[in-house]
């Protein structure tokens, strides 16, 4: 997983992170929204909000799909305790946090980059995808309606706001979430690390930040 999908996805929607998360039999001792400890400058991208810091564990809240792209990091995937970070001694078992963009190639050594520290692909995703390879997905093209209609295009029927939420239903259920928590998720205006919020007509309340729907 990319820093970038992590701050995507992390909080937004406002749902908790599911434990166990999928594909896990039994719960899991997660420690919920590390605020983590400092990495020397130099290697990441200062505009990410959360470059230079290393986290172990899992937000609380998170876009429930997240954990079906990505899985936790496992002893299976190569995590283990007592890793050895910047003169901190780690867990990196049960990790779901990414690997920054635009690393230096000095820095791709670093145990805090290492690829089996970080959530990697989900299994549905890695090997034998349930879904099989499907090239347009029919919650894309919800999205794709719910562009045109904001742009006034004609799209036989419908608005931005519901096709925008129909591709929302249609990727949940596609991706095996609980369908109790959809309304919730697609009403909610609780925001990822970017600002970025789910209900399609909010106005985001961090600063600096534009709503996607905004006519420029």
């Amino acid at each position: 997983m990319s820093r970038s999908m992590e701050n995507l996805l992390t909080g937004l929607g406002g749902q908790a992170f599911p434990n166990p998360p999928p594909g896990i039999d039994s719960t899991l001792a997660y420690t919920y929204d590390d605020p983590g400890f400092a990495l020397p400058d130099g290697d990441e991208n200062t505009l990410d909000p959360n470059a230079n810091k290393f986290k172990i564990g899992v937000p609380s809240k998170v876009d429930p799909r997240g954990p079906v792209y990505y899985n936790v990091t496992s002893t299976t995937s190569g995590a283990a305790s007592g890793i050895k970070i910047q003169g901190n001694t780690v867990d990196t078992r049960f990790r779901w946090h990414g690997v920054p963009a635009g690393l230096a190639q000095s820095a791709g050594a670093k145990p805090q980059y290492n690829v089996f520290n970080t959530a990697r692909l989900g299994k549905d995703f890695a090997s034998n995808p349930t879904h099989g390879y499907e090239v347009l997905t029919y919650h894309e093209v919800c999205f794709l309606l719910a562009e045109a209609a904001q742009r006034n295009y004609a799209v036989g029927g419908g608005t931005a706001q519901s096709w925008y939420e129909a591709g929302i239903a249609a990727s949940m259920k596609w991706n095996g979430v609980d369908p109790a928590i959809i309304a919730n998720y697609t009403a909610s205006v609780a925001e990822n690390t970017y600002g970025t919020s789910v209900a399609l007509q909010t106005t985001p309340v961090s600063p600096g930040w534009v709503s996607r729907w905004t006519t420029p």
